[in-house]
């Protein structure tokens, strides 16, 4: 059915409507429904054929294969586009995704470097108090602190990770000047140096974090997974290292150095305030990801555990000292003079 032949039927309708219509604006109504009508097919009766005749003349010129292939181009075309748009965002998500695997395998060596500094601190601290197979033990971690320096080192030239190179070549020059000293330095200066240097080792892991975009995982559970594991986990594990270096050091011989006792009291408030954070994490985790409970529940007693050391220590160092405080005459030690509660 042509325009000319729908005129009359839109014509007829409307005096239905017409004849209908009691009140005294319905002829106004028709008048004003009929002048839109008319307008509306005035305009598609001229602009229409303007731009549809190039495209008439074409197809009417063409033969039936031609006419085919115009038809299948103006369909793939966009599906060939859209196509590519998919395969692109895929091979974004391929890269992040894989950049995020390279990330995780350099900071499982970077935290076990940690892991190995930390005891060589704790070690090293016992050592120089008088125990001597504290200082045995020491002269091993070393050779493992080396070996893990080297395949980190391997690993970010392997994985192109320029950016970590100059960090690392940082750390791995402090660890060579504590070793050539060791012999000289006294029990707080070397327990400071370690320290520095575990704060290198930190500041490495975030950027790695960074640079590997492990920090911008678009995932819930899976950023707080990561979170957990890149820093609230290594946080823990410094304060607990912390005091157990400096606490271990007091169990065996008695001493302290001057302060030291405000420090343990002090790593162990905040180690116990980050371990109550952590069950609000995991919560989250797991209401994003329910599975990750299953596969965590393994490790849900480390926190009891944590806590459970947290309280040996106020009560066989901190509650010790006080009561050890209490019955002494307070004195004013010097920065050369160690507490000797023995």
């Amino acid at each position: 059915m042509n325009q000319h032949q729908i005129r009359p039927v839109i014509y007829t309708y409307l005096t239905f409507i017409s004849s209908s219509c009691h009140k005294a604006g319905a002829a106004s109504l028709q008048r004003n429904i009929t002048s839109l009508i008319e307008a509306k097919y005035r305009f598609n009766e001229i602009t229409m054929p303007i731009f549809l005749s190039p495209a008439i003349a074409l197809m009417q010129r063409l033969r039936l294969l031609p006419k085919f292939v115009i038809v299948a181009l103006l369909f793939s075309v966009p599906a060939i586009v859209v196509t590519g748009l998919l395969i692109k965002e895929l091979d974004k998500s391929i890269t992040f995704t894989k950049s995020e695997r390279l990330g995780v395998q350099q900071l499982l060596v970077s935290q076990e470097l940690l892991r190995l500094l930390q005891q060589h601190r704790g070690l090293r601290h016992l050592a120089l108090a008088g125990n001597a197979s504290a200082k045995e033990s020491s002269i091993k971690k070393q050779q493992e602190i080396f070996s893990k320096l080297s395949a980190l080192e391997k690993m970010q030239l392997e994985q192109g990770n320029v950016d970590a190179a100059v960090p690392l070549k940082a750390i791995k020059q402090s660890w060579e000047n504590i070793v050539q000293k060791l012999a000289a330095t006294k029990n707080k200066d070397s327990y400071i140096d370690h320290s520095t240097l575990i704060n290198q080792v930190y500041k490495l892991n975030s950027q790695i974090a960074d640079y590997s975009n492990l920090t911008l995982d678009p995932e819930v559970d899976t950023y707080y997974l990561i979170n957990m594991f890149s820093k609230t986990l290594p946080d823990l594990a410094e304060g607990v290292s912390d005091i157990a270096g400096r606490g271990a050091a007091y169990i065996d011989t008695g001493l302290l150095e001057p302060n030291e006792d405000v420090l343990i009291n002090s790593d162990v408030m905040l180690t116990k305030r980050d371990i109550g954070r952590i069950p609000g994490q995991l919560e989250a985790m797991f209401r994003a990801n329910p599975e990750f409970k299953n596969k965590m529940d393994s490790q849900q007693g480390v926190v009891a555990k944590n806590l459970e050391f947290l309280e040996r220590t106020k009560t066989e160092i901190l509650n010790t000292l006080r009561s050890l405080h209490d019955k002494k005459p307070s004195r004013v030690f010097t920065s050369n003079e160690t507490i000797a509660t023995g």
